[in-house]
């Protein structure tokens, strides 16, 4: 029998993955907005008022807040690269998930403007790189999965 070159060379199969690989990014993606929440709650209602009288202790506490901040976007940008194609579950508890620091903030925001809480200047500072944070993963990680879902039909992967 003569073989038929269907012009798919070069598309191959995808490794399969190990079974726990895909599932533990799920769970960090998931828990990474409720721990990043509960970051910022305990920056501004946790009592946390440090002394920043001097720069190591401003440049320690500052380093502290943004190091939290990345360490949540990457856990959040992997978990978007690494969701399945085609996937409509994944971007939809993406979304609803990283809502959680989003109201924690806009809960915060709406107390501070009103003048039923008082925030120093280490509070304020916090609340300002968690909303950057929270918006780049709502905005950018969002549109960037939803993209990829739909050009997800035209992907062709043969066996």
């Amino acid at each position: 029998m003569a073989q038929v070159d269907t012009g798919t060379r070069g598309l191959e199969a995808p490794r399969a993955r190990r079974p726990g690989h895909s599932r533990l990014w799920l769970v960090a993606q998931l828990v990474s907005p409720f721990i990043f929440a509960a970051f910022i709650v305990l920056a501004v209602w946790g009592g946390n008022r440090p002394e920043l009288s001097q720069a190591d202790d401003v440049f320690r506490h500052v380093m502290v807040c943004v190091t939290v901040a990345l360490a949540y976007l990457a856990v959040q940008a992997f978990a978007v690269v690494l969701q399945p194609v085609g996937s409509d579950v994944r971007p939809l508890l993406d979304v609803l998930t990283s809502l959680a620091p989003a109201l924690v903030i806009a809960f915060a925001m709406e107390r501070w403007l009103s003048g039923y809480l008082q925030l120093d200047f280490y509070q304020l500072g916090v609340l300002w790189v968690a909303s950057l944070a929270v918006l780049l993963d709502l905005v950018c990680f969002t549109l960037f999965a939803m993209k990829v879902n739909r050009l997800a039909p035209d992907v062709v992967v043969t066996s």
